[in-house]
């Protein structure tokens, strides 16, 4: 089962910016619901905007399935205005899910799998209808570190990264989308992660794909260790 679930997170992973870590080394039934947000920059032509920058804010769910299987859900709302496009004021809607397998662990070393896919969507409620939409696939192999003497599920990870990120604009309401050409790229992806108490996760991770991009995070942990 862990390797076709590994086999499967591997395909989705190389076929896609940054992912946000679920690869920790957490318990069975281990669970996180909290805030996150992300910040990316990719270098795509046609560019909708003067540069090809967005951020999200979003609220996650992570779960850990078994004691090697991780899954995520993400969703978000918000208002975005942007310089580029001053008769425009867009409502922001943002979904995603993420996939994490533990593919290896001895001692306080581990080696984890992780793959998200996260759809954001700006819809303008300005009469010139100048809605977007940015979807990004992403992928990491991280090797992780665990930091036990630090506080209770500290650690670090770093590995190669690998995004497909695509933009799109739908001017004047048409479902005829402008898009910008093929978003894949490589880099490298770092974090870490600080488990307070055994209940506040505090997440920090960066990655570089063409440009530097990176995310916080905060949540509240339920699992082995909790209060």
């Amino acid at each position: 089962m862990r390797t076709l679930l590994l086999t499967f997170v591997m395909l989705f992973a190389c076929g896609p910016a940054l992912a946000q870590p679920w690869v920790m080394n957490d318990s069975k039934h281990a669970t996180e619901i909290g805030f996150f947000q992300d910040w990316f920059h990719r270098e795509l032509e046609p560019s909708i905007y003067s540069d090809t920058r967005w951020s999200t804010m979003s609220v996650s769910l992570n779960y850990n399935a078994t004691d090697w299987l991780n899954l995520g859900f993400t969703g978000g709302r918000g208002e975005f205005e942007h310089e580029d496009f001053a008769n425009s004021n867009f409502e922001r809607y943002m979904v995603g899910a993420s996939l994490g397998v533990r593919a290896y662990e001895r001692g306080m070393w581990s080696l984890s799998v992780s793959g998200r896919y996260l759809d954001t969507f700006d819809l303008d409620q300005y009469s010139d209808q100048q809605h977007k939409r940015m979807r990004t696939l992403s992928g990491a192999v991280n090797v992780v570190r665990r930091l036990d003497r630090l506080g209770t599920g500290t650690a670090v990870w770093a590995g190669p990264a690998v995004s497909d990120d695509l933009v799109q604009s739908y001017p004047y309401d048409s479902l005829e989308a402008v898009a910008s050409t093929d978003g894949l790229g490589f880099g490298v992806d770092v974090g870490a992660r600080i488990l307070l108490g055994g209940w506040v996760s505090i997440y920090g991770y960066a990655s570089y794909i063409d440009q530097l991009q990176g995310g916080i995070g905060l949540s509240l942990h339920a699992g082995k260790g909790s209060l």
